[in-house]
């Protein structure tokens, strides 16, 4: 039981290490090369400027940032750096909208959208019955071990 448990923790913590570090990466991304993309957003003509924006990928001639229009919207533009200045590319996807139309969930910004919201709820749920059913189980054999030695003696 102690193995599986400890095999479950160990996933657990391998996952939060991933996604942490993917946070961290679009984090150091958008301090290093995000007042480049401020405003860029409206290359679209259709949206009012974002709250903030962060680099989910960057390098030399490529990026790919996320606008987030609080209350509002999130959507993923590419970017192609055209005579050394970034050009949008492609409206990839909108990730959430208070409206609806919501194309995809993105990582890791699994919170902003209610479909991410609601895996992580799923995911939730789900480590805790799997917990719930390993502590029950893990109760019903120690009262056995207590009932074989009390029978015993």
């Amino acid at each position: 039981m102690k193995k599986v448990g400890l095999a479950f923790l160990l996933l657990v913590a391998v996952f939060l290490l991933f996604w942490g570090g993917s946070l961290l990466r679009c984090n150091i991304l958008t301090a290093l090369y995000g007042k480049n993309f401020v405003g860029l957003e409206q290359q679209t003509n259709m949206l009012p400027p974002a709250d903030y924006l962060k680099i989910l990928k960057y390098s030399d001639d490529y990026a790919e940032v996320y606008y987030v229009i609080k209350d509002s919207t999130g959507n993923v533009f590419t970017f192609k750096r055209q005579d050394n200045k970034w050009q949008m590319a492609k409206w990839k996807t909108t990730v959430w909208s208070k409206y609806g139309n919501v194309d995809e969930i993105l990582w890791p910004y699994l919170y902003h959208s209610a479909e991410g919201q609601s895996l992580i709820i799923l995911a939730s749920a789900i480590v805790t019955i799997v917990f719930g059913v390993a502590a029950l189980i893990a109760h019903r054999r120690q009262n056995a071990k207590k009932q074989m030695l009390y029978r015993n003696s």
